[in-house]
């Protein structure tokens, strides 16, 4: 995986300081730029890369004095400049968008600096990132920002001894961790997959909390399985909404995850309505199936639901099959008014009788036919009968 660190260079008039991140410092430096690549691309080789963008106005004042700052630290990689425009209008903040966009490698690791850069960078860095996310598959390994100001201004600065100018560096990756987490939410909440947040929790799991964390990642993989595959009996069974919130709870009062943390309870939400050992988590789950758009799996599980809840109301077992089966032939005997004289002989004559008088069989007949019609069509391609949801 390419390694690229990108800054912005400005032009304002910098100021010699020291550089404090955790335990590392560099001292002495004119950018913050020299800093950073010091810091954090001591390992780079002669594939990565330092990208530094610059206005005109940047390049005449202070590129040279950078660049040497930077050659100085002689590192293996390449150091380049790419020219951007100021950013006046709309257009030109367009023009950087893509000369950044173009810059960044499939696959390719990104450090950024976003120190010396136009207040509106750091917003439009974050859309890039994303952007570059889904379509180049990039990592963000850091994002820093060197916070001089706190020492106060240049005049202030100036009067501080070298050796006492110490300015902190900040990490802001966890900003774009929080946008990751946002988005995998909305994938859950919107579409019902949850292959974002899993892909996230494997990729912030930690080994003190390695079943925590794979304890939930099977959870949301077993949850949105059961919708996808039509697993009726797990469905009304419940035991996986259980599991998944009492996992979630779990996070909530871990001290990892932080933004994870922030979403739990829209998921929580989303899944409290379901019981255990409850029919009318099937109903729920056709909700659930329509909401995202799971069209062939929602007409399947409400015919199945519908089955399930009449065998139900009868104290019936709904998980066997030759009873569900009569339950079908029972709304095909009403839909043509069959006369018991021709009622199929490998069904219970007295049990089709009392099933007729289910108000669901009495009420909802011919909408069953109709759902029935769907269903096979969906279910089997289009295929078989007349083809419908066209």
């Amino acid at each position: 995986m390419r390694k690229i660190f990108m800054s912005f260079l400005g032009t304002g008039n910098y100021i010699n300081c020291n550089y404090l991140y955790e335990e590392k410092k560099v001292n002495d430096v004119e950018f913050v730029q020299t800093a950073v690549a010091d810091m954090f691309c001591s390992d780079f080789k002669k594939e990565d890369k330092i990208i530094v963008f610059l206005t005109q106005e940047a390049r005449e004042k202070n590129w040279n004095s950078l660049k040497k700052e930077l050659n100085g630290l002689e590192l293996n990689c390449q150091i380049s400049d790419i020219a951007i425009p100021s950013g006046k209008t709309e257009e030109e903040i367009w023009q950087i968008f893509k000369t950044c966009s173009e810059s960044l490698e499939e696959n390719a690791e990104i450090i950024f600096d976003i120190t010396h850069s136009f207040r509106f960078i750091p917003m439009l860095a974050m859309s890039l990132f994303n952007y570059a996310k889904f379509l180049k598959n990039i990592k963000i390994a850091g994002i820093y920002y060197g916070a001089m100001e706190v020492l106060g201004t240049q005049s202030e600065v100036k009067k501080i001894p070298l050796e006492k100018r110490n300015a902190e560096i900040f990490n802001l990756t966890s900003f774009s961790r929080i946008q990751d987490w946002s988005f995998a939410l909305e994938n859950f909440i919107k579409f019902g997959s949850a292959e974002s947040i899993v892909s996230l929790i494997k990729k912030e799991s930690d080994s003190a909390n390695k079943t925590l964390y794979n304890n939930l990642k099977s959870c949301f993989q077993k949850f949105c399985l059961l919708f996808q595959t039509n697993r009726g009996k797990e469905i009304v069974n419940g035991k996986i909404f259980y599991d998944l919130s009492k996992n979630l709870k779990k996070i909530e009062k871990s001290q990892n995850l932080p933004a994870f943390k922030l979403i739990t309870h829209k998921i929580r939400d989303r899944v409290k309505e379901f019981g255990k050992n409850e029919i009318n988590n099937g109903l729920l789950a056709v909700k659930w199936c329509v909401e995202h758009n799971l069209i062939q799996q929602a007409y399947t599980l409400l015919q199945e639901f519908i089955i399930t809840k009449i065998l139900d109301d009868f104290k019936l077992n709904w998980k066997n099959k030759k009873e569900r089966e009569i339950v079908n032939y029972v709304f095909r005997v009403k839909n043509f008014n069959t006369p018991s004289s021709e009622y199929d002989d490998k069904f219970d004559n007295k049990l089709i009788e009392k099933l007729l008088t289910h108000k669901i069989i009495k009420k909802y007949y011919q909408s069953y036919s109709t759902l029935t019609g769907y269903r096979n069509s969906f279910n089997h391609g289009g295929y078989v009968g007349n083809i419908k949801g066209e």
